[in-house]
């Protein structure tokens, strides 16, 4: 008796698992029988029986396959046409296979020559691809023509004789950031050329040492001022390049070359003034902020080099990392500016600084998502 109502209960239990799956996935028949379907015609397609395989496959198709079985069966019928010299019905069929699977490729060792020229046949390159990123730069001033706020200073310690002296001056990369939007269109198979908006803080550091006195009686190594200051420059930037693609497809590098028109939004500095003096200690003094885009010119343009790796998610999306370099060809400082306020020559008396005249290079590091827009179509003869 508790046998008979133990094998009950596991009956009962079995029927209302069933009738939950039926509830909420009421094709679950339709696609055991449509999965059945394809293995038959599979064997048909074989043995030559084409008019079993259109009957076999054509409801599935629309609605009854997952969607690999659903490529399968369109790549089976497509051929089944095609022997059947029926070419439209196969062209109509592959190019339902396209827009099911974008990025279907045909094994030129395994599959017929046939559907091999078939699709050769349809233009199954993106028409155009977008992505948005963003990333990082390591920025760094290329020296144009350095300049020197005094150039002949004399130095005269403990009425000695006169020591021509000059600042010391130092440039360090710093670590910015950069957001990016583009757009690549299709020229030829593999290349493509693109487009794009983004923006990039670059910074470096500047650095200096003078003497606080013309004059002194002191070891001159132990009394000057050091002035720093963190240089940050906006940049808009609208670049225009060239790409190549190789034609891997889980893994798929490229490189791309080209050249970019950069407008300086906003150049801020932030100062600090260090004081040494023999026998007292150093101080600091914090001057803050300021805006200095005033000091730039404000347009510029820039040669830009790349490479990169693109990777295939499950769906027909990717994820690139790319490592690029950009060189700017014009002066960023504004000669006419160059020693900061005219009226009160600030950068000169207070910091020792007499802006150089420089470009500015920098390697970027940017992760992006990148999702290609295709319109598979038959190919004009």
């Amino acid at each position: 008796m508790r046998g008979y109502l133990l094998d009950n209960i596991k009956r009962i239990c079995q029927l209302t698992l069933l009738a939950v799956g039926i509830f909420f996935n009421p094709n679950i028949f339709g696609q055991d029988v449509c999965t059945q379907n394809l293995m038959d015609a599979r064997e048909s397609f074989a043995d030559g029986r084409f008019l079993e395989v259109d009957s076999l496959l054509r409801n599935c198709i629309k609605n009854g396959f997952t969607k690999v079985e659903r490529i399968e069966a369109l790549k089976i019928l497509s051929l089944t046409k095609l022997y059947m010299d029926e070419m439209s019905e196969a062209d109509s069929l592959y190019l339902k296979l396209l827009l099911t699977d974008p990025e279907h490729q045909v094994n030129e060792l395994l599959d017929p020559p046939d559907l091999i020229f078939l699709h050769n046949s349809f233009r199954t390159e993106p028409i155009f691809s977008w992505a948005v990123g963003a990333g990082i730069n390591y920025s760094f001033p290329t020296i144009i023509n350095e300049d020197y706020p005094f150039p002949s200073t004399t130095i005269k310690y403990n009425d000695g004789p006169a020591i021509p002296m000059q600042p010391k001056k130092k440039y360090t990369p710093l670590v910015g950031y950069s957001f990016t939007a583009e757009m690549d269109f299709v020229l030829l198979k593999d290349l493509y050329v693109g487009i794009g908006l983004s923006f990039s803080k670059n910074r470096y550091r500047y650095s200096t040492e003078y003497l606080k006195s013309l004059y002194t009686t002191e070891n001159t190594d132990i009394l000057y001022y050091e002035a720093i200051y963190i240089q940050n420059l906006n940049w808009f930037h609208i670049p225009l390049k060239l790409t190549y693609q190789f034609g891997k497809l889980k893994f798929k590098p490229y490189i791309s070359a080209g050249a970019s028109y950069d407008y300086l939004l906003i150049s801020k500095r932030k100062d600090l003034i260090r004081e040494k003096i023999s026998g007292e200690p150093e101080t600091k003094i914090e001057q803050g902020s300021s805006n200095d885009t005033f000091s730039k010119n404000r347009n510029n343009f820039s040669m830009l080099f790349s490479v990169g790796m693109m990777y295939k998610t499950n769906g027909i999306d990717y994820i690139v990392l790319e490592l690029s370099y950009a060189q700017m060809f014009n002066n960023i400082a504004n000669s006419n500016e160059r020693y900061g306020d005219i009226d009160t020559q600030t950068d000169i008396i207070f910091y020792a600084i007499a802006l150089d005249s420089f470009s500015l290079s920098s390697f970027n590091i940017t992760l992006k998502f990148l999702r290609p827009f295709y319109r598979p179509r038959k190919i004009d003869k």
